[in-house]
């Protein structure tokens, strides 16, 4: 191939072939030898809204009998399966002794009906970006932040916990600390395990606005805006304070625990809240709404907060000692 030399530079001439050259050449049909008519799809539904809305609004206004029959109809492999009904008044405390009609709906939120309808996460990328900001997962909501006081030192030294509440998907996190001062870290964190918000809202306090939150922001490419002073109204996470609080009163009245628990306490509310079905979701979970996946409440109806449990003990030697320890439950583990 003839090659020309321009500015140093090795340099190939093209041109676009003119009617008698392409003339002689075969066609090749890459693929199907039918127009196009996108056309067709016009009066289709979205997947991504119509069908979801549908969806949910159909099985939020079944009854209990209907979505047994409902489940029953559905197929795995060829194999259907038979549903016991259940008593959703006397699963009210495994749900914070939340009415029977939301556990009811939370039933019907999670895995204990149907498969998960959501969407792929997106592509997949096969290299790490040189910026950080595009190496984390987008949530696409702005996230409300605020801080929660204890007036008794919780096990492990904690005095307050840093209070996160998603705009939109309305999931709660909390991360517990000694003082404010370590809310450039917690923010990391909550990036590093939900994900980057959009924004984050918070109010005038001088940890949540400092320099190394600014660089924290800047970093990760996150907005941020403030409340007025007073206008505790203009911040949503506070609403979810006062939800947490009355929560996890009523955990620690049935339970017993002391109030050196409130931290574990406040960690099983939060678990608890984030899978349970929401009217302002149309009946879905905090959970769905954040990662698209339907959560799977089957371990929060073995055991209540505080409940006595009898676990192996691996160390135990025969016949001194025995094998079975007596210990309280004191919450859930996502990473076990």
């Amino acid at each position: 191939m003839p090659l020309d030399v321009i500015r140093g530079l090795a340099s190939l001439k093209l041109r676009r072939p003119t009617d008698e050259e392409l003339a002689t050449l075969e066609p090749v049909h890459m693929t199907k030898d039918v127009p196009w008519n996108p056309s067709k799809y016009d009066s289709a539904p979205s997947i991504d809204e119509h069908w979801f809305a549908a969806f949910t609004d159909h099985y939020s206004i079944l009854s209990d009998t209907e979505l047994l029959r409902d489940h029953n109809n559905i197929s795995v492999f060829g194999a259907k399966s038979t549903l016991v009904p259940r008593d959703y008044k006397s699963l009210r405390p495994y749900f914070l002794g939340m009415p029977s009609d939301v556990v009811r709906l939370t039933y019907a939120a999670t895995t204990q009906y149907y498969s998960n309808y959501s969407a792929s996460a997106g592509q997949v990328h096969m290299y790490k970006s040189p910026f950080p900001a595009a190496n984390v997962f987008r949530r696409g909501e702005d996230v409300s932040t605020d801080l929660l006081y204890s007036d008794t030192t919780a096990w492990g030294g904690a005095t307050c916990m840093q209070v996160f509440v998603g705009t939109v998907s309305h999931y709660i996190h909390g991360y517990e600390c000694r003082s404010d001062k370590e809310f450039a870290r917690i923010l990391e964190d909550d990036i590093r395990f939900h994900g980057a918000p959009n924004r984050i809202v918070s109010d005038l306090a001088k940890a949540e606005i400092s320099k190394k939150v600014e660089e924290v922001l800047r970093k990760y490419i996150i907005d941020s805006h403030q409340s007025e002073a007073y206008q505790q109204q203009q911040n949503p996470v506070e609403r979810s304070i006062q939800d947490i609080k009355r929560y996890a009163n009523y955990v620690a009245d049935y339970s017993g625990a002391p109030p050196e628990s409130w931290v574990l306490i406040i960690h099983y509310v939060t678990y608890i809240m984030n899978r349970t079905a929401r009217s302002v979701l149309n009946h879905r979970t905090p959970y769905e709404k954040l990662y698209g996946q339907t959560p799977d409440i089957s371990v929060m109806t073995q055991f209540q907060f505080w409940e006595p449990v009898l676990i192996h003990d691996h160390l135990a030697t025969f016949p001194s000692t025995s094998i079975k320890i007596l210990v309280r439950f004191v919450g859930f583990s996502d990473s076990v």
